[in-house]
């Protein structure tokens, strides 16, 4: 099973929400998105896609494993 986002898409039409939900993740449940990613300070970079993976990179990953669409 795989599940993915575009989380760290650069493009505005995703920046924009996810600064939104920010905002409003601090106004309604006082807490800070800063804190929560202090979780993965230690780990970080055992993560090989914490900042995101493309959609044909992905597809690159699984046919180099061998998997394909059935």
């Amino acid at each position: 099973m795989l599940i993915a986002g575009r989380r760290h898409d650069p493009t505005i039409d995703l920046r924009l929400p996810r600064f939104l939900g920010k905002i409003i993740a601090v106004i309604t449940e006082k807490q800070s998105p800063r804190m929560f990613m202090s979780y993965y300070d230690g780990i970080r970079d055992q993560l090989p896609f914490f900042d995101g993976i493309w959609s044909d990179h992905i597809v690159d990953l699984f046919t180099n494993t061998g998997l394909k669409k059935t």
